[in-house]
């Protein structure tokens, strides 16, 4: 009796032991990864800032194809997948904590002489990714927006607004358009701006069964937030591209 229950102890600090299986996908300016297993960037940093305070022995985080990583947390090969937003497929399948690690603002990029406001935009053509996310203010813009496809879209509409053959250019996430207008030193000449709609929360998405753990990480979210938001973290970021 004594070896079983013995056994039993074993197996559970072995269980308890096990670090936890992070996946996170690439996006850039937000999360990089490479062939040598090379892991990084500031939402990568923010997110083992919260986990530090969750108090977890070990994390084991890994890149990831997206579709990959959804399919691994629906069958559980995962504890835990970094920056995911909602969506009804999604809500069904994982756990969402309350809190956001992160909350985009869909802005764009327009010309620093830029003498229009964030309620009209119908006189100038936007450069958008083809079947991507749009406000609801661009539906009704069909004719002025010229849909990309295809690799490094960011770059190709920035490269097409500085030769004039668009006005602008959306994206839901804020910060990576300030990440690509200083990368591509056309900070000094562009500006964002946010459009109308909401702001877009990415979470740490939870596979089922991790109800304690949402809650520690919970709280440990709104003391890391309390202290610096991702938003102040991603600047110093900025900031050390110079």
């Amino acid at each position: 009796m004594a070896i079983k229950i013995t056994l039993l102890i074993l197996i559970s600090l072995a269980l308890q032991a096990r670090p936890l299986k992070v996946g996170f996908f690439e996006l850039i300016p937000h999360t990089y990864g490479d062939q040598h297993k090379k892991v990084g960037g500031p939402i990568i940093d923010y997110f083992n800032k919260v986990m530090a305070e969750v108090a977890t022995d070990s994390v084991d985080i890994k890149l990831l194809p997206l579709p990959r990583l959804i399919t691994k947390l629906t069958k559980k090969e995962l504890d835990i997948g970094i920056f995911l937003a909602k969506n009804p497929k999604r809500l069904n399948a994982f756990d969402y904590p309350r809190i956001a690690l992160y909350d985009m603002v869909p802005s764009i990029i327009v010309s620093k002489n830029f003498k229009g406001d964030r309620y009209n935009f119908e006189d100038i053509k936007i450069c958008v990714w083809e079947d991507g996310y749009l406000p609801e203010q661009f539906k009704s813009l069909k004719n002025s927006l010229f849909k990309m496809t295809g690799e490094l879209i960011t770059q190709r509409c920035l490269e097409m607004m500085k030769n004039k053959r668009v006005d602008a250019f959306f994206s839901p996430d804020h910060l990576s358009l300030k990440y690509h207008l200083k990368k591509m030193k056309l900070q000094n000449d562009y500006k964002v701006i946010p459009v109308v709609g909401d702001p877009i929360g990415l979470y740490t998405v939870f596979s089922k069964g991790h109800e304690k753990l949402i809650e520690k990480h919970e709280t440990a979210l709104k003391k890391v937030k309390e202290q610096a938001r991702y938003e102040d973290e991603f600047y110093k970021f900025l900031d050390s591209l110079d």
